[in-house]
């Protein structure tokens, strides 16, 4: 893989569908593994957010929906 950037992405992919497949433990682990890669990704965290919601975590989820909303591009070219 090219750049911890791309690296992340492709693991939150990954942990995207392990949670489909119900593997809600890998795919956490996964989530992980992307924000040690890439801690300030507005992509990572927000899904990494929206899982913990999923998940009835809510402080957690809070935690990591703050830091994407700071982190964010305001350059719509950049979603």
């Amino acid at each position: 893989l090219e750049s911890h950037a791309h690296q992340s992405d492709v693991h939150v992919g990954l942990a995207r569908l392990e949670a489909r497949l119900r593997l809600f433990e890998s795919a956490e682990e996964r989530f992980r593994l992307a924000e040690s890669q890439d801690r300030l990704s507005w992509r990572v965290q927000w899904a990494f957010g929206r899982f913990l919601v999923e998940r009835g975590r809510y402080d957690e989820a809070l935690a990591h929906l703050e830091v994407a909303w700071r982190s964010e591009p305001a350059d719509p070219d950049l979603k």
